[in-house]
């Protein structure tokens, strides 16, 4: 099944960061795409707002916060334009 190109850089770029670390390739902030940037905070979102194991985990605006208040400290997971717009979004 053939898979459109911009879907297809979307799904490869869903687990990179903007400090270059991630993977599979370590790609800059540059090349990360807002779409896949929404992606990895929804996961980031749903890792810290969902029980586990019978843990009590944050609810939704003790999580988004949490979220946007480590941006402040380290700009490494997303780009800074998806940042801003994060913030002004709470």
């Amino acid at each position: 099944m053939p898979i459109d190109s911009k879907l297809k850089d979307i799904i490869l770029l869903v687990n990179e960061k903007a400090d270059g670390t991630g993977f599979p390739s370590g790609v800059e902030a540059d090349r990360l795409t807002f779409e896949s940037q929404l992606i990895r905070f929804c996961k980031n979102f749903d890792m810290l707002s969902t029980l586990k194991h019978g843990e009590k985990r944050l609810d939704h605006a003790a999580t988004l916060k949490e979220i946007v208040n480590a941006q402040v400290l380290a700009f490494d997971e997303y780009a800074p334009t998806f940042t801003t717009s994060l913030k002004k979004a709470v």
